[in-house]
Order: structure tokens, then C-alpha cells, then sequence
């Protein structure tokens, strides 16, 4: 199976990412994570014959064959492709593993009968908890907040401190979130678009135990996947 998705060392193992809010998920599990961005050629912009070219129908774009003279014709007519990484690595999964309460609970609505009308869903948001064992840039901006980390990077001195200023108001925005799995072949997502940090555990500092960050995060929407790993091999004929 073809995969290009980082998850750590091993055949079974996990791993954890965050993009801004509303970033769409992945179609599949071991989907590169990343996104085209096209951008419109200007009046200005000088034809180059090793860039490829786009254009535009809807909110579809589709490669287009374009020789010098037909681009400086219509110059805004044509897009260029980036691809970029739309998802940060925010650190590995624990041997815990992660835990998704669906909070798939329902208030039942009765008539005066004492009959069931019909059902509604409960107030409370599905959650997942994930004991993240990487203490870094990425991981701590995700539990505290990028706007409260600070990085003084190595000197002769010392090496990359990362500082986080926690007050008791402190709180992180909101964000994607992206769990991704592997077991052998089987790999699994689970993920939402728009997500909160709903609380954070205590944290034990202890010789020869690593630090765990067991972040509870909390959204309307979240999106399971799994895949066997069982592509189809496409003979010669």
C-alpha cells in the first residue's frame, strides 16, 4: 500500500495532525497531506515553458497545453499549481491509544399521552482523547494556543527553549483536527474540520516516565474511516 503519511516507527503506530478550522479532511486514510493551490496569472506574468498550467471551469481545473504565443494572448486565463502542506504534525500517539465518545445519546420527547413524539439529540459535543507523548512548538500551541508559545532557538548557550505562559484563562482556537492510525496493512482516520480543546489532564513530570499531554478534544462533526490496505494490482493485459 502506498503511503506517504508519517506515523512513526513500527507496524503499528499513530499519529497526530492540525490544520486551520474548516481545512477539508483527507478522501483516505494514506492520502498525502496536502493541497493544491492554483493561482491566477496576472497581466504581468512571463510565460515559462517548465510550468505547467491550469485553467478554470467552475470550481474545477483542469492541465491545459499552452505554447508561448497562446498565453501572452489571454494571460488571465491560465493558473499555476503549488502544493502545500496544509497539515502540521503535532506529535505521536501513546500506546493508549485514543478514545472517541460519540456521545451518540438521545432525549426522548414525549406528548401528553406519555407517548414518544420523537428524539433529540443531547446537548453534549462527541469527543476524543488523545494522550500525546511529543512535547513540542506544534503539540503545546494545539493544547495552549499558538498566540502563548514563544521559541528562543539554540545558541551557545542553550538549546531550543520553548516557553508557554498559561493563565487560567488560557485557551486554544479553534482548529482541525486529524488522528491517523496504522495497524499492518489497516490503516484508520478520524477527524474533523472544526474542533475545540476541551480539557486538558494533569500532567506528571517523573524520572523516566515521558510526558503525557492527555488533551480531550470536543466537536459536532467528526469523520471515521478505514482501509484494509487491499489495493487492486492492475495487470498488463
Amino acid at each position: 500500500m502506498t503511503n506517504d503519511v508519517n506515523l512513526g516507527i513500527g507496524s503499528a503506530s499513530g499519529m497526530f495532525y492540525t490544520a486551520p478550522a474548516g481545512t477539508a479532511l483527507p478522501e483516505y486514510p494514506s492520502a498525502p497531506l496536502t493541497q493544491d493551490v492554483y493561482t491566477q496569472c496576472t497581466t504581468a506574468s512571463v510565460y515559462d515553458a517548465t510550468e505547467d498550467y491550469y485553467t478554470k471551469a467552475g470550481d474545477v481545473y483542469t492541465k491545459a497545453t499552452v505554447t508561448e504565443e497562446t498565453f501572452n494572448a489571454n494571460k488571465t486565463d491560465y493558473y499555476t499549481k503549488t502544493v502545500v502542506d496544509v497539515w502540521t504534525e503535532v506529535g505521536s500517539i501513546s500506546a493508549d491509544g485514543i478514545t472517541w465518545s460519540t456521545k451518540h445519546d438521545f432525549d426522548s420527547l414525549k406528548n401528553w399521552a406519555n407517548q414518544i413524539e420523537r428524539m433529540l439529540p443531547s446537548d453534549d459535543s462527541p469527543t476524543v482523547n488523545a494522550p500525546i507523548i511529543d512535547t513540542t512548538e506544534s503539540a503545546l500551541g494545539v493544547i495552549f494556543g499558538a498566540d502563548n508559545i514563544k521559541v528562543v532557538e539554540a545558541t551557545e548557550d542553550h538549546g531550543k527553549i520553548i516557553y508557554v505562559d498559561v493563565d487560567i484563562d488560557t485557551t486554544s482556537e479553534s482548529r482541525a483536527y486529524l488522528f491517523i492510525g496504522k495497524d499492518g496493512d489497516d490503516m484508520f482516520m478520524l477527524g474533523t474540520s472544526r474542533g475545540f480543546l476541551q480539557s486538558l489532564d494533569d500532567i506528571s513530570f517523573a524520572p523516566g516516565d515521558p510526558i503525557t499531554w492527555n488533551a480531550t478534544i470536543a466537536a459536532s462533526r467528526w469523520r471515521f474511516m478505514k482501509d484494509n490496505g487491499q489495493v487492486i494490482t492492475v495487470g498488463n493485459g
